[in-house]
């Protein structure tokens, strides 16, 4: 049964996200979200990431990566940015602006890390296998699953009535 204060937790946790979406920015994907920290502890080199590379220095420095990036990082500083959905939005841009010059975009899709050399393990379409770090978090996800289930199956039943409005 559902309490008062859990109506009212879930009511206040919700607008705050609405706020903050609409008002701030997205500053809760940028400071406490842990979708980066997950991310950023199960990428290996198998890991599909955004990458900048511009070895003959030809960036022209107009910055609409940064402006179209939901985000608002700059992916030329790093690919491992916590921040980084690794949404591609600066792919876009970037092809764009360099398009109309008849030049090939400097931001990439890539597997695995930088400085790693493209191995066949490291290509897209490989088989998925399992480390010991997706193991532990299937665990978790197990666990986490089993109790949702738990506690949906041990809630009590909940009696609505809609009853017409005295004039």
């Amino acid at each position: 049964m559902s309490t008062p204060a859990a109506g009212i937790a879930g009511a206040v946790v919700t607008l705050l996200a609405f706020l903050d979406f609409s008002l701030l920015g997205l500053r809760f994907c940028t400071t406490i979200c842990p979708y980066g920290y997950l991310r950023g502890m199960l990428s290996d080199g198998n890991t599909l990431l955004v990458e900048y590379r511009d070895q003959q220095h030809t960036c022209i420095e107009c910055k609409k990566c940064v402006r179209d990036c939901p985000m608002k990082i700059d992916i030329r500083q790093s690919p491992y940015q916590i921040e980084c959905v690794h949404c591609g939005e600066c792919i876009d841009s970037c092809n764009a602006i360099l398009g109309r010059l008849k030049r090939p975009g400097l931001i990439h899709y890539s597997w695995g890390a930088a400085q790693q050399a493209p191995s066949a393990a490291a290509q897209p379409g490989r088989r998925f296998r399992l480390d010991a770090k997706r193991v532990v978090l299937l665990l978790v996800l197990f666990f986490y699953v089993c109790g949702f289930f738990a506690a949906l199956s041990t809630r009590r039943d909940v009696l609505v009535r809609v009853s017409p409005e005295a004039p």
